[in-house]
């Protein structure tokens, strides 16, 4: 409904802008803010003139919103655009923070970093500057007064920079490591820039842009090195959680209808397993919530099912709760029907709920005597 036309969607954005300059929790309407402006444009809404309305102190640099402008509509953004617009932010007194972490601007940057299609789209002074700008998005802190006027602008020089080597480091490694053993090679080097939260996004970009038939042919074994890479984002940041699981969830969905079958179903195996280790971090209910949801509307092979559920068991111990028990119970049941066995993991899950509903059971007859 926010963006079902112009009127809801200005209704909704100027709402957001007035929560926010009262809210103790301004960067969370704002997160919001960013959304729907960034669904607004995957609509094909002309949406830039709202947006730059809505963050304090921006209509006072037209110039740089032109610039702006121009590299979001543009479907390949020239380095004479990305090079005016570094330009702009090195100054003294540098456009709004928030201009430059518009998520479609942020989608732009993690393009040309990280994706092996589009990294060649930028000169060389160019890709610097884009990563510059990608890294001081991601380090600068300001403040503004009730007036939208800027009271403080805290941008650490070394720790933008710090941040720039990072991007630069693992965006090269990505791009110029053809085949699976350069990869390991390197792996060490990545996992250390991966700490690095804006690093670890576009890593989550390449994964996604490089799990195709072709480099999936090049594995020697069953796992796709890369996918290394989403276990160490995953432990590293638990603010992206959902960005791996939205990943995961694409990959396991994508029929690759090109592959081989017996090659699919060990992709998705791996696939599994970096959602279970989503799990031993933590992220529990919207992993299980979502093997159940697909478990039940047939859309996951029952075998898959099988060896998620014999993962999970393996990591997992009771007393559960009851959510838990209730996703789990129809999943180990599946486990169990398969093996036929009146051990291991399934059947223990199985014995600990049948006691678990006895316990209740007799509970219940006890409060009715």
């Amino acid at each position: 409904m926010v963006n079902h036309t112009e009127h809801t969607y200005l209704f909704t954005q100027s709402l957001l802008a007035e929560i926010q300059e009262k809210s103790t929790k301004f960067y969370l309407v704002r997160r919001i803010s960013q959304e729907v402006e960034l669904f607004a444009r995957t609509r094909g809404h002309s949406v830039d003139a709202v947006w730059y309305g809505s963050i304090s102190g921006a209509t006072r640099y037209k110039e740089v919103l032109d610039v702006m402008t121009k590299v979001l509509q543009d479907v390949n953004p020239s380095s004479v655009d990305i090079i005016r617009i570094f330009k702009f932010y090195r100054d003294t007194e540098p456009p709004p923070i928030d201009l430059l972490r518009s998520p479609a601007l942020t989608e732009i940057f993690l393009k040309l970093l990280f994706i092996p299609s589009q990294v060649n789209l930028l000169c060389t002074d160019g890709r610097m500057k884009c990563i510059w700008l990608y890294g001081y998005s991601s380090c600068v802190h300001e403040e503004y007064d009730n007036f939208g006027n800027r009271i403080s602008i805290d941008r650490n020089s070394e720790e933008i920079e710090k941040a720039a080597r990072n991007i630069e480091t693992v965006s090269n490694l990505l791009q110029e490591t053809e085949g699976v053993l350069n990869l390991i090679s390197v792996l060490s080097m990545i996992f250390q820039c991966i700490k690095v939260p804006c690093v670890a996004i576009g890593v989550l970009r390449w994964v996604e842009a490089t799990t195709t038939p072709k480099y999936l042919e090049k594995q020697v074994e069953g796992t796709p090195v890369s996918l290394a890479l989403v276990d160490e984002v995953a432990t590293s940041h638990v603010a992206l959680h959902n960005d791996v699981m939205r990943l995961l969830c694409r990959l396991l969905e994508n029929p690759f209808p090109s592959m081989d079958t017996l090659l699919v179903l060990n992709l998705k195996k791996s696939v599994l397993d970096r959602m279970v280790h989503l799990i031993s971090r933590g992220f529990v209910m919207p992993v299980l919530k979502y093997i159940s949801n697909i478990f039940q509307n047939e859309k996951i092979d029952a075998s898959l099912v099988r060896h998620f559920v014999g993962e999970v068991l393996e990591i997992a111990a009771p007393p559960y709760s009851d959510e838990v028990f209730e996703l789990m119970r129809p999943l180990a049941e599946v486990l169990a029907k398969h093996t036929g066995l009146d051990e291991g993991p399934a059947h223990e899950f199985l014995d600990y709920a049948g006691k678990r509903m006895f316990g209740e059971t007799a509970s219940d007859s006890s409060d009715s005597d």
